[in-house]
């Protein structure tokens, strides 16, 4: 049994209060220009927010004071590497499912084609319209996330990980890219390195190297990195490339396939313009727009929110919580209150993810969302008490869990972003399953002695 020594990790407050100084910085001083501009009462409700996320982590700090816990031992986990396996197995398997329809659906395997087929689909739900999704669907939806918590808990467990295990991890992660690319999108890419590095930011804090002696990990984790950012640079070239548009009349594509004028708000500066020039590369402006609009929107949206002339409807987890929206859109009043909320979102210029955390849970709780974010730095401040405290697998991937939720709040809250709500349901199978895993070989092994 070996232990390493532990170190602090960071405390969500903090990472909390960078982020979102990170994202205020880039919107004022980035090199694109988005309006309506922030306002002091957008301001002050952003703020709120998240001082009461700051608040809600400082409050489980107190309820959770403990003796600190100065080592990690990695023989206190026994019976986890099945568990590992397992889950990164109904992770490749789900994958597969949603290889198959994806493929089943599109005509032929080429960046445009998903990237048509991603906006049918995605002009369909923000309309509220009624899913016809069979089984192996169904199926894919709900195992898929299930890899994610087996590649979390694999990076912290690697060295004691079996190499079927490890093939499983590789395998998932392989999968899940060429998934995320056949169905038009990027996200389930994004999910995958951010649960990486904060992974490997845990293992650190562990005492152990932040990614493990493996060159084969190490030549994915980067081969993994370089192809997300070369195919995020050329979905707005390919998408633009069809109709031959340049940067304007792309925005302008993009408010027409979404119904609505100036949906976006968004413009380059005039020296992100004169760089494209100087770099003889049209497409330049559009790659970079493009994140800093994705990272950043949900400040503009929050001028919409509180400046939208209906009354903003309260969907109860329906905006911004997939299995909810998916539940709803299966039930006849569930689809039709769905089609008329979104509609009004939608005349709005408030829809999908740009919402980010704090206007996708006004959406869906109203005011209630003031509670949610309390809740919510609640659960990550206990998280992070509990790692710091007794260090182990189980109180790391939890940690992990939380820190990704707020690294993904400039698109959604932490149950939102693609799919999360079953992934931290996973996450906390993987957690009852690992209580009784350990009874579970003990059992098995006195039966075999008896035998």
């Amino acid at each position: 049994m070996s232990a390493a020594r532990m170190k602090k990790p960071i405390h969500p407050a903090w990472v909390m209060s960078l982020f979102w100084g990170l994202i205020a910085c880039v919107f004022f001083l980035g090199p694109v220009s988005l309006t309506p501009s922030l306002s002091f009462a957008g301001a002050l409700f952003q703020l709120t927010h998240i001082v009461l996320f700051i608040t809600g982590t400082l409050m489980a700090y107190f309820l959770c004071v403990q003796t600190p816990c100065s080592t990690y031992c990695f023989g206190e986990e026994r019976g986890v590497n099945p568990l590992i396996g397992l889950v990164l197995c109904i992770g490749v398997v789900g994958n597969l499912l949603s290889l198959y329809n994806n493929g089943m659906a599109i005509q032929g395997i080429h960046l445009s084609h998903a990237a048509a087929y991603r906006t049918m689909k995605a002009q369909s739900l923000l309309h509220g319209g009624e899913m016809n999704s069979g089984c192996l669907s169904i199926a894919a939806f709900l195992m898929y996330p299930a890899g994610f918590v087996g590649l979390v808990a694999g990076l912290l467990h690697y060295e004691r990980l079996p190499q079927v295990a490890r093939l499983f991890m590789f395998l998932f992660v392989a999968l899940m890219f060429c998934a995320a690319i056949l169905a038009g999108g990027r996200s389930p890419i994004l999910l995958l390195l951010v649960f990486m590095a904060i992974s490997c930011y845990a293992r650190t804090r562990l005492g152990m190297p932040w990614m493990p002696q493996s060159r084969a990990l190490r030549m994915g984790a980067g081969l993994l990195l370089v192809t997300f950012a070369v195919y995020s640079s050329i979905l707005w070239t390919v998408r633009a490339a069809e109709s031959e548009r340049n940067t304007t009349q792309s925005l302008q594509h993009a408010a027409n396939v979404w119904g609505a004028a100036n949906v976006w708000g968004a413009a380059p500066k005039d020296y992100l313009l004169a760089t494209s020039k100087w770099l003889h590369k049209p497409g330049f402006t559009m790659s970079v727009l493009g994140p800093v609009f994705y990272l950043t929107q949900s400040l503009s949206v929050t001028e919409k929110i509180l400046l939208a002339p209906d009354k903003i409807p309260v969907l109860f987890g329906g905006y911004h919580v997939d299995l909810i929206a998916a539940a709803l859109r299966h039930i006849p009043d569930g689809a039709r209150m769905l089609k008329e909320n979104y509609d009004t979102l939608l005349q709005a210029n408030i829809y999908g993810y740009f919402t980010g955390a704090w206007g996708a849970l006004f959406i869906d709780y109203g005011y209630f969302s003031l509670l949610a974010a309390l809740v919510w730095g609640g659960l990550a401040g206990y998280s992070w008490a509990r790692f710091k405290q007794h260090p182990d697998l189980i109180t790391g991937i939890f940690y992990v869990f939380w820190i990704y939720s707020i690294l993904i709040s400039f698109a959604s809250p932490p149950l939102g972003f693609s799919n999360s709500l079953m992934v931290f349901a996973w996450f906390v199978l993987f957690y009852l399953a690992s209580q009784g895993a350990p009874l579970l070989l003990a059992r098995l092994k006195r039966r075999s002695l008896t035998i």
